[in-house]
């Protein structure tokens, strides 16, 4: 059954006088992906998913409006339930993002050593004296409650 979304991707792309392989380089959609469309062959193009991504992609690449393209597609190849599924609400299992808690102190303190041990091997040249006096330093430091 016809949905005139082909035609109407096909006639919109040879109006603006544009290739398959432009409009393949520009959407990153393989060219007979592109074919498959513009001959309604959506079947051959997996998902609904795919091909409603499909869709919209070729659509605002050819400076249309995706939604009514996206719409007659639902209307003749998706069953009710799926059409509406997902606009308005996120897929089950995704709720909102959960905020982590990173320790701030402990990270500074750790900075802090770090710095200290490239400053105290920078300004001794490297020499095993700076070492043993390091060890001291930040065991005073990491001892700290």
């Amino acid at each position: 059954m016809s949905t005139g979304i082909g035609e109407t991707l096909s006639a919109t792309r040879r109006r603006q006088g544009c290739t398959l392989t432009d409009a393949s380089d520009a959407t990153k959609v393989r060219e007979t992906y592109l074919v498959a469309l513009e001959q309604e062959e959506f079947a051959t193009l997996g998902s609904h998913v795919y091909v409603r991504g499909f869709i919209s992609s070729y659509a605002k690449f050819l400076g249309l409006d995706p939604a009514p393209l996206l719409d007659a597609y639902a209307r003749v190849h998706q069953r009710p339930e799926q059409r509406d599924a997902g606009r308005d609400a996120p897929p089950e299992g995704i709720g909102e993002p959960t905020v982590v808690q990173v320790p701030v102190i402990p990270l500074a303190i750790a900075a802090a050593i770090m710095l200290l041990v490239i400053l105290v091997i920078v300004l001794t040249g490297g020499d095993g004296a700076a070492a043993g006096m390091l060890a001291g330093v930040t065991a005073g430091v990491a001892a700290r409650p």
